[in-house]
């Protein structure tokens, strides 16, 4: 299956899917929920406020706590009865009724608000796996070329790999990979795999859900890397794959009582990276943000260039990580090659030079973003936003494509040292065009800010959902429910 770009568009209108715990996590969550909003857009920088239409649960299920998606199907994780499901996501052209949660005490679990919705799911697989726990899921392909779907089971530490077939079901699990180690601290008492992050080495690609690296090496061999955080044990645990066969490659050791949680890929600046990756790691109990590359002379296949810590307090926990390049949200495309030179008013590219974005339908080559070219901003360069649970804030981070950096403490701008997340226990940032969108779990509500382009932020209004842990961006233009 080749996979489909689920990030953020030009277009104002946002289809989103959000994950929660329900009453087997103690929280109020019924399923996957369906939500409309104009968040994505360049219209909300300045004024105007966040809009959400919400359309019910449409996958009754307990605790889907992570998403991802590939093509029409979508994956998740139900995290306290130990199952992996996929579903294939149907349109169809009859309108929805909406219910706007945007307004104080609405609720968008409070029932089914659609007659015949728009966007349905239809379960395609739900199969067991044998690790307990499984809090993150992540979709890789192997060396001979098949796909499977990763699980990171936090209770246990273990690490299950299911096949996918091409219509999207999941599979028994073919492995389970047990973690081994602990910490210095209560909630470090062993193992405790929570993220997971497959890694296409030689063309500095990841396959996360929002971007697929395919390619192999002419020998039909895959030079491809799966990162694994063990928030119990300090480490990261790397993979590979041999013969479609997920084998341990080695780890990285962090000091003791870091907590690796979440990882992820910014743009990395070649003159200091290379040909490798930049990933960053955010550190729950330390209240870190590592900076690492690939490095073929470690036995673990990667190595820190550096960390920063996030200034939190003793009662935080780091969370989650979203990153807003400078060049996001760009007044889009205006002198795309498309035949006539006419504007590409749903460019995928955010106005940057495009790179083959689809535009319309057509490749955006040789963009001039709003007048001012390509090269007048930076690629590699940004603003990276981490979650603080516990004192529920929001620290922005200054991103130069190649080290992270706290903002410079300003009596003016006093959001430089963190803001307020809108909720409680922000658990999941999700960067959305030039928007942030925060799912605080406890609160059960979506809160969003408008990022301008110095980096502050602009609250927009928020929306009441049970229990939220994370949120996915889909697309609404995929297949019909009567294909």
């Amino acid at each position: 299956m080749k996979q489909s770009l689920e990030a953020s568009t030009c277009n104002s209108s946002q289809e989103l899917l959000v994950g929660g715990w329900g009453p087997d996590g103690e929280g109020s969550a019924k399923g996957i929920t369906w939500f409309t909003t104009n968040i994505g857009g360049t219209d909300l920088q300045k004024e105007g406020e966040a809009h959400f239409a919400a359309h019910g649960c449409i996958a009754a299920i307990p605790s889907p706590s992570w998403l991802c998606a590939r093509d029409d199907v979508v994956f998740g994780c139900l995290e306290f009865s130990n199952e992996l499901v996929s579903y294939r996501r149907t349109t169809d052209e009859a309108t929805p009724a909406q219910e706007d949660v945007s307004a104080p005490n609405a609720t968008a679990d409070s029932g089914h608000a659609t007659q015949d919705p728009t966007i349905a799911l239809e379960e395609l697989s739900r199969v067991s796996t044998p690790g307990e726990g499984p809090t993150h899921v992540a979709l890789c392909t192997d060396d001979i070329g098949v796909m499977h779907i990763l699980s990171a089971c936090y209770v246990d530490g273990t690490v299950t790999v299911h096949p996918v077939d091409s219509k999207g079901r999941i599979g028994a699990a073919a492995q389970a990979l047990s973690g081994e180690g602990h910490g210095p601290l209560p909630a470090q008492e062993h193992s405790h795999a929570h993220w997971i992050l497959p890694i296409e080495v030689q063309t500095g690609r990841h396959e996360s859900d929002e971007a697929a690296g395919t390619s192999q090496r002419a020998d039909g061999s895959s030079p491809r890397l799966v990162l694994v955080s063990d928030l119990g044990a300090d480490r990261i645990r790397t993979y590979h794959w041999d013969n479609g066969k997920l084998v341990k490659h080695g780890e990285l050791h962090l000091p003791a009582g870091t907590g690796p949680r979440d990882l992820h890929i910014l743009p990395a600046d070649p003159s200091a990276f290379k040909d490798s990756l930049a990933i960053v790691l955010i550190s729950e109990w330390s209240r870190k943000a590592f900076v690492m590359r690939l490095d073929a002379a470690n036995p673990s296949g990667i190595s820190i260039v550096d960390s920063l810590d996030l200034g939190a307090s003793d009662r935080d926990q780091a969370s989650s990580l979203a990153y807003i390049p400078d060049s996001a949200g760009h007044a889009g495309c205006h002198k795309a090659r498309m035949g006539g030179g006419e504007r590409c008013e749903k460019s995928r590219c955010e106005g940057t030079g495009c790179n083959g974005a689809e535009c319309n339908g057509a490749e955006c080559n040789g963009t001039e973003c709003n007048g001012t070219g390509n090269d007048a901003v930076d690629q590699n360069q940004g603003f990276a936003y981490v979650g603080l649970r516990g004192t529920n804030r929001i620290i922005p981070l200054r991103w130069n494509g190649s080290s992270l950096k706290r903002l410079p403490e300003q009596t003016d701008s006093p959001w430089h040292s963190g803001f307020s997340s809108g909720g409680s226990w922000p658990r999941h940032v999700l960067a959305l065009g030039r928007s942030i969108i925060v799912s605080n779990q406890f609160s059960s509500t979506l809160n969003c800010f408008a990022i301008a382009p110095d980096g502050s932020p602009r609250d927009i209004g928020s929306a009441q959902v049970a229990s939220p842990t994370c949120v996915l961006p889909i697309s609404s233009q995929h297949s019909s429910s009567h294909a």
